[in-house]
C-alpha cells in the first residue's frame, strides 16, 4: 500500500501511477480557524481608607530637666490627638505623628497605576490663630506603637497649609511617587518637620477620634478579556475514489485562519479553509469551514468559533484581569500565548480538527488556526512479461519392407515442422 500526505496549506497535484484506477482512501482534514482578539481596556477607581492607627511621639529634643515626665522620643498618644512640631516651651520638643494605614492596601493596589493620592487631615489646634503648615512624609521603619519613636526615613516630602480648626483633603500629586511606593510597601506616613518654627506646630484628630486621617487612592486598573478560540477543522473521509492512470488530480490543503487583529480591522479570527481532493467523478471535501473566534470587547469576553463538519467549536474567552481566551479544538483550556492551539483527533469523520488559539488580555491578537492536511492511499501495480518460445521438432518416421526381398527397402516419413513461436504475454499482478 502506498500513501502521500500534504500538510502545508496550498494547491498541489497528484498523478495517478500506471495501472492505478482508484484511490483506496482519502482523508481530508480542514484547517482550523483563527482565534479572536483579546480586549485590553482600563478603568479608574478611588479606594478610600481611614487610618488604622496613629502614634504621636515626643521630639528627640524633649527636655525632662525642668519638666519631669518628658522623655526624648517617648510615645505620647496612640489613637488620640496627633502632634506635629515644636511649641518651644521646653517640654515635648519637636513632636511627630505616624499614620498607619490598613494592611490590605498593598494587595488592593497591586497591578494598578496610581494617578493621585489624597489625604484628609482634621486640625484640632495650631499655635497661630491663622493656622499651620503640615509637613507630610513617610518612613520605611516598622511602626507598631513601640515606646520609643521609630526612625523617620523620608520627612517633609510635601507641605500643605490649613486654617485652625479646619478639615481639608490634600492631593499629594506634587510628589506622588514616594507616597505611591510607600503604600505599595505598606509603609506609614509621618507628620514631622525637622525645624523648630511654630508655623509647623499643631494638633490633628487621631485614628480613634472624629474626623480621623483618611486616605483616598485614585488608581487605574487594566481590564482584560480573552478573545474566543477558533473552531476546529472538519474531518472527511472517502473510499474507492476513481482515477485514471497518468492523469494529474488537484489537491488543496486549507490554510489556518488568521487571528483577530493580525491583518484586519475586525477583532474576530478568520475562518479556516476546506481541504479537498478531486477524483474522476468524486470530490472529497468538507461541507462547512471552521469559524473564527469572536474578538472580545469592553463589555465581555469573545465567543468561540463553530467547528467545521466533524470539528469542535472553540471555547469562549474568560473575563477578568489577565484571563486568556480558550483554545479551539478539543481543549477547553486557555491559550497561554494567543498562538497556542490544541490538536484534535480525526476519526471516521467524527473527530475534531485542530483548534485555533484563543486571544488573550491586554488587547493582544488571537492565535493562528492550524493548516489542514490531505492523505491519500492507493495500491500500486507492477508490469511484467512472459514469453513462450518453444519450437517443436519432427520425429515421426514411417518405414516399409518388401517380403521375399534380398534387401530391405526402408522409407522415412517427412520430418515434422517447427511449432509456431508463442506471442509474448504481458500481465498484471498485485504486489
Amino acid at each position: 500500500m502506498a500513501s502521500q500526505t500534504w500538510s502545508a496549506g496550498g494547491s498541489y497535484t497528484w498523478t495517478a501511477p500506471a495501472g492505478v484506477t482508484q484511490v483506496n482512501t482519502v482523508e481530508a482534514q480542514d484547517a482550523s480557524a483563527g482565534g479572536g482578539k483579546g480586549y485590553g481596556g482600563s478603568s479608574s477607581t478611588s479606594l478610600v481608607y481611614n487610618a488604622k492607627h496613629t502614634y504621636s511621639y515626643e521630639g528627640t529634643n524633649a527636655d525632662s530637666s525642668p519638666n519631669p515626665g518628658y522623655t526624648p522620643g517617648a510615645l505620647i498618644d496612640a489613637g488620640g490627638t496627633g502632634y506635629q512640631g515644636d511649641d518651644q516651651l521646653g517640654d515635648n520638643g519637636n513632636c511627630s505623628t505616624f499614620i498607619v494605614w490598613p494592611s490590605s492596601i498593598p494587595s488592593d493596589i497591586a497591578g494598578g497605576t496610581i494617578t493621585d493620592i489624597k489625604i484628609r487631615l482634621n486640625n484640632n489646634h495650631s499655635w497661630y490663630n491663622s493656622g499651620m503648615t503640615y509637613a507630610i512624609g513617610k518612613t520605611s521603619a516598622n511602626v507598631t506603637g513601640q515606646s520609643s519613636r521609630p526612625s523617620i526615613t523620608d520627612p517633609d516630602l510635601i507641605e500643605k497649609t490649613t486654617a485652625e480648626g479646619a478639615e481639608n483633603t490634600y492631593s499629594l500629586s506634587g510628589n506622588l511617587t514616594p507616597f505611591a511606593n510607600a503604600l505599595a510597601a505598606g509603609d506609614a506616613f509621618v507628620l514631622y518637620h525637622p525645624g523648630s518654627s511654630r508655623t509647623y506646630y499643631g494638633q490633628i484628630a487621631g485614628a480613634g477620634q472624629s474626623g480621623p486621617p483618611q486616605l483616598t487612592i485614585v488608581i487605574t486598573f487594566s481590564t482584560t478579556y480573552g478573545g474566543g478560540g477558533g473552531g476546529g477543522g472538519g474531518y472527511t473521509t472517502a473510499t474507492n475514489v476513481g482515477v485514471t492512470p497518468g492523469v494529474a488530480y488537484p489537491v488543496y490543503v486549507g490554510f489556518g485562519g488568521d487571528p483577530g487583529g493580525n491583518d484586519q480591522a475586525s477583532a474576530d479570527g478568520q475562518s479556516g479553509d476546506i481541504s479537498s481532493f478531486s477524483g474522476d467523478t468524486v470530490t472529497v471535501a468538507g461541507t462547512s469551514a471552521a469559524q473564527g473566534g469572536t474578538g472580545a470587547t469592553s463589555s465581555g469576553a469573545g465567543s468561540g468559533g463553530s467547528g467545521g463538519t466533524g470539528g469542535t467549536s472553540g471555547t469562549s474567552g474568560n473575563a477578568g484581569t489577565g484571563s486568556h481566551g480558550g483554545a479551539g479544538g478539543n481543549s477547553g483550556d486557555g491559550a497561554s500565548s494567543g498562538g497556542a492551539a490544541s490538536t484534535g483527533t480525526g476519526n471516521d469523520g467524527t473527530g475534531a480538527g485542530a483548534g485555533g488559539g484563543g486571544g488573550y488580555g491586554s488587547g493582544n491578537d488571537g492565535g493562528y488556526g492550524q493548516d489542514g492536511y490531505v492523505t491519500i492511499t492507493w495500491t500500486p501495480v507492477t508490469s511484467f512479461s512472459i514469453s513462450d518460445t518453444d519450437t517443436g521438432s519432427g520425429s515421426d518416421a514411417g518405414s516399409s519392407r518388401s517380403t521375399g526381398s534380398t534387401s530391405a527397402d526402408t522409407s522415412h516419413g517427412t520430418e515434422g515442422g517447427p511449432h509456431a513461436s508463442a506471442v509474448p504475454y504481458v500481465g498484471v499482478a498485485d504486489v
